[in-house]
């Protein structure tokens, strides 16, 4: 079963980092989805087409990439942290408290 370690990095990454990514991925989408309003059919087809490549790979990179990452737990995250990444998780578990 999943120990808390994982999620607690998990809720402290949505509730920074995944905002920026989900913001970012609704304005670019919400910026091809104007290509609707042109005349010319496939350019249409090719705005609604990019926005829902948008919105489909900002659920991937806030869902399913984490979802592998702690079911699978690649030897690149077992790795000894460094200063800095004790630093910042020092400074996230501060703002949690």
């Amino acid at each position: 079963m999943l120990n808390q370690k994982p999620l607690k990095c998990l809720d402290a990454v949505y509730r920074t980092t995944g905002k920026a990514v989900f913001i970012n991925a609704i304005s670019v989408a919400v910026g091809f989805l104007s290509l609707i309003i042109s005349q010319f059919v496939p350019i249409q087809q090719m705005g609604i087409l990019f926005a829902m490549s948008m919105l489909f790979a900002c659920l991937a990179s806030l869902i399913v990439l984490p979802v592998i990452l702690i079911n699978f737990q690649p030897k690149f995250l077992k790795s000894k942290p460094t200063v800095n990444q004790e630093k910042l998780f020092v400074v996230i578990n501060l703002k949690e408290n």
